[in-house]
């Protein structure tokens, strides 16, 4: 469900994160932070995409290299919001480089 514009990006460089397929865009269920999630645990990054919005410009934290997924992590629960099943937050793999 989403895709960035660069995969192999740097360390504190900006990167797109678009939600896939092109022309949908985030509904109340979705809207949340964009996450990096590495083998050291969650790092914030401050970078929302909300209501209605199809991509977002997410600054990657200066410190953190490797695989990483860049993750959305909605502002609701998605269980308690009526999901089926387990329920897997939205990512895409990136490996960042120093």
């Amino acid at each position: 469900m989403l895709t960035v514009d660069s995969p192999s990006p740097r360390a504190g460089q900006t990167v797109t994160v678009s939600v896939d397929p092109a022309g949908c865009s985030i509904d109340e269920q979705w809207a949340g932070e964009l996450i990096v999630r590495t083998s050291g645990g969650d790092t914030t990054t401050g970078s929302r995409l909300e209501i209605g919005a199809a991509s977002v410009s997410v600054d990657l934290p200066p410190d953190l290299t490797g695989p990483a997924l860049l993750m959305l992590e909605p502002d609701q629960d998605c269980e308690q919001a009526g999901a089926p099943g387990d329920c897997h937050y939205p990512y895409v793999e990136v490996q960042i480089g120093p």
